[in-house]
């Protein structure tokens, strides 16, 4: 899939603060967002030019953030596809404002819904996972959103990089995920 500015398209999808599979450990989440970071580099480093946020509160927005952070020196771009407006009105005031300037950064911003709904989520995820021909995840439950991203993109064919916190051979996602 190929966006406007001539790049492949990628799309991130990962757990909130609440599910993250490591707890509340800030040292964990620096190390997941050093991965972040990472395979969006090597995306960049084959051609992917157009990152996908779902603007969830915890792996997206932290996606999201080191998008925007290269963009200053890369030429790459970041859409937000928010489920709905209000989606953040339940969050904690930090991340809201974290919300708010990413938002803002966002070079286009697509919303699926006018309220609430279990299917805004779920349009929300088959049009970032349609869109795109990568899809950066870090996993979090087996049921869920995340999961459901993942069950969606492996039947799709999409290419997957998941950062996973499973033992090797456990569980239903593609095997070569990496393990910490």
């Amino acid at each position: 899939m190929y966006a406007g500015n001539g790049g492949a398209v990628c799309c991130f999808t990962g757990p909130r603060p609440n599910n993250y599979p490591w707890g509340s450990s800030s040292v964990q989440e620096a190390i997941v967002a050093a991965w972040l970071e990472e395979e969006i580099l090597a995306a960049i480093g084959r051609g992917y030019r157009h990152f996908i946020s779902g603007m969830a509160a915890g792996v997206d927005l932290l996606a999201a953030d080191i998008v925007v952070r290269l963009r200053r020196r890369l030429p790459i771009t970041l859409e937000g596809a928010v489920p709905f407006p209000d989606q953040p009105v339940r969050w904690r005031a930090r991340t809201r404002a974290a919300y708010a300037r990413l938002l803002a950064s966002c070079d286009h911003v697509r919303i699926f819904s006018d309220r609430y709904s279990a299917e805004a989520y779920a349009a929300r995820d088959r049009y970032m996972v349609d869109r795109s021909s990568l899809v950066i995840a870090v996993e979090g439950r087996t049921e869920g959103g995340t999961a459901r991203t993942l069950r969606y993109a492996n039947a799709c064919r999409k290419s997957v990089a998941l950062l996973s916190f499973r033992e090797p051979g456990e569980g239903e996602f593609p095997d070569g995920s990496l393990q910490i």
